[in-house]
């Protein structure tokens, strides 16, 4: 396994605890963390990214202990892309740029031609080159997000977590990056663990989902597996339809206002 979290619990000062989580992630998967608000998903992520250190039970990658790893080799195979990101007064290429700084050598300082070419060529495979020199501050939410991967995939990593990137942005633009790095996962082997609010949007591009509830693994497995019925209503509170998508076959979930009677399987 590329990624595991062992027995993992960690968790805030206000009390909130990601309890007892296992985990384990193949290289070249495409792995989606689902669950209510609350749950511990972003909680999840930043364990596994480096930013929460654990209070029991490891994270390992490759088998290595990653708060053992010396950061910046953790930085040339892990790039995150979270929901708080700050970019300042940064142009595009700027922004990209940024990612290429655990690859720097001793008192590098400026950037190399070979980090301008990889920081091109991720801005290229976003489709963001024609907007290298535009002020972040200045471009569509959509376009942000496609930076903030342009960011990440200069880093060259083997493996990218993503905290919600599509929460805030349109159908269109939803699809735009999820098929992004649903590309990325198949051309390029990258592993892929994201966290994603939306359901459907989860089960059509994911390969393997964890659901938490309240800080615990509800379940794990295909999208067939997890995305029924029966474990939604339990997790959610809410009723459902689980249906077939008309192309894919995966799992689509159609929620079902209380008026109009209960789910059915």
């Amino acid at each position: 396994m590329m990624l595991e979290a062992r027995q993992l619990t960690c968790g805030y000062e206000d009390g909130f605890l990601l309890q007892e989580v296992n985990l384990s992630v193949a290289q070249g998967e495409f792995l989606g963390i689902i669950g209510p608000n609350g749950s511990g998903k972003t909680t999840l992520i930043r364990a596994i990214s480096r930013v929460l250190k654990p209070l029991k039970g490891n994270v390992l990658l490759d088998g290595r202990d990653i708060w053992k790893m010396d950061l910046k080799a953790f930085a040339k195979r892990v790039a995150v892309v979270s929901q708080e990101t700050r970019t300042g007064l940064m142009r595009v290429q700027e922004y990209v740029l940024l990612g290429r700084m655990p690859h720097y050598r001793g008192l590098q300082f400026l950037e190399t031609k070979r980090d301008l070419e990889v920081a091109e060529k991720a801005m290229s495979m976003t489709g963001i080159l024609h907007l290298k020199d535009r002020p972040l501050r200045d471009m569509s939410g959509g376009e942000r997000q496609l930076t903030f991967m342009a960011r990440a995939l200069a880093q060259e990593p083997e493996l990218l977590l993503l905290d919600e990137p599509v929460a805030h942005l349109d159908i269109a633009h939803q699809i735009a990056v999820l098929d992004l790095v649903k590309r990325l996962n198949a051309e390029l082997g990258l592993t892929v663990v994201i966290v994603l609010h939306e359901l459907n949007l989860a089960s059509e591009f994911c390969d393997r989902l964890l659901l938490l509830d309240e800080g615990r693994v509800h379940s794990t497995g295909a999208p067939q597996e997890v995305l029924t019925c029966k474990i939604l209503r339990e997790v959610y509170k809410t009723e459902v339809l689980v249906r077939r998508h008309p192309i894919s076959s995966r799992p689509y979930i159609i929620p079902v206002s209380k008026g109009h009677g209960k789910g059915r399987t």
